[in-house]
């Protein structure tokens, strides 16, 4: 086999992983079954609530590290004010901020467990909200993905 023979072979071999790999990262893990209580409509700039009732669906115990708010959201105005627990850090990335729990405060879901998870968001203008929030578990590389919809009115 020729050099150039083998060189283009190993590029198709590491395309091929690439996109296996980004396949699975972006199909979202099965770990949790999530809904979330999303009001129909708020004020634009006044608090609102959201509630993540998380399950557990797997046969140990589940960490949640963070919450991520996506960029699409910031773009349309939305921020995280609070969580309970608390988060400690927010780490803004490329395409989302993360809100990451202290370790000592990180919701612990036993396996068949439901726990809620309340979100406390700002919509800082009118218009219609649609987005995903993310959820990452420790030692999890995939994440859960939560839809969000609402309107947002002036007063």
């Amino acid at each position: 086999m020729k050099l150039w023979q083998r060189l283009a072979a190993g590029l198709m071999a590491a395309a091929a992983f690439t996109i296996a790999l980004l396949a699975y990262l972006g199909a979202g893990s099965d770990n949790l079954a999530v809904t979330a209580e999303v009001p129909e409509s708020v004020i634009a700039g006044e608090a609102f609530d959201v509630t993540l009732n998380i399950e557990n669906k797997t046969d140990s115990p589940q960490t949640i590290v963070s919450i991520g708010l996506a960029e699409s959201l910031q773009e349309q105005g939305l921020i995280i004010e609070e969580t309970l627990p608390d988060y400690r850090t927010v780490d803004k990335r490329s395409i989302w901020s993360e809100y990451t729990f202290a370790i000592t405060r990180r919701p612990v879901i036993e396996p068949g467990e439901s726990i809620p998870l309340r979100v406390t968001l700002v919509a800082s203008r009118p218009g219609t909200v649609d987005g995903q929030l993310t959820l990452w578990l420790e030692k999890e590389l995939q994440a859960t993905y939560v839809a969000i919809q609402l309107q947002v009115v002036d007063e």
